[in-house]
């Protein structure tokens, strides 16, 4: 067997074991690099968007008051680190298509903390938050945000947006 043919077959290999969600993407471009609104939420979708749900420092509750932090794909990292406040509007139209919903609720509650426990009790099953509470998102989170869009300021430390 050939160099080219063994390369070629341990390529084939590591894809093969790595599955679809580990597949290289394109990569994020550097931080503080303008992207175009258009663009900048091509990483919000269900099937890539990836997090973990944890207890915020301080918190004496391991069930609730939880917090949802992105960890995956390394582009909707950077929008959920970014402190632009209108990506909280540009995320609340995609709550109404089905294969982005869940991935903008999951970055919409990274950003404010509004509804982490409802994302954590709804991990690994997008489907059923779409099918259930998921139908009413888009109302809720306008609402939401237009009651605190004057109060929402970012905080660093905590990488999200607080009310003032």
């Amino acid at each position: 067997m050939s160099h080219a043919r063994i390369g070629a077959t341990i390529a084939s290999a590591a894809l093969v074991l790595s599955g679809p969600a580990c597949t290289p993407g394109p990569v994020a471009p550097p931080k503080g690099a303008d992207m175009k609104t258009t663009d900048r939420l091509a990483s919000v979708r269900n099937a890539s968007i990836q997090f973990a749900s944890m207890r915020p420092p301080g918190s004496r509750s391991a069930s609730i008051e939880r917090r949802v932090q992105v960890v995956a794909p390394p582009e909707a990292v950077q929008l959920a680190e970014a402190g632009d406040a209108a990506l909280l509007d540009e995320l609340v139209p995609l709550l109404a298509i089905r294969d982005r919903a869940f991935a903008a609720e999951v970055l919409l509650s990274a950003l404010t903390g509004v509804e982490a426990d409802l994302v954590a009790n709804y991990t690994g099953a997008p489907d059923a938050w779409i099918d259930g509470v998921g139908a009413t998102a888009r109302e809720r989170w306008t609402a939401w945000l237009d009651q605190h869009r004057a109060k929402l300021a970012w905080d660093a430390p905590s990488r999200s947006f607080v009310l003032r």
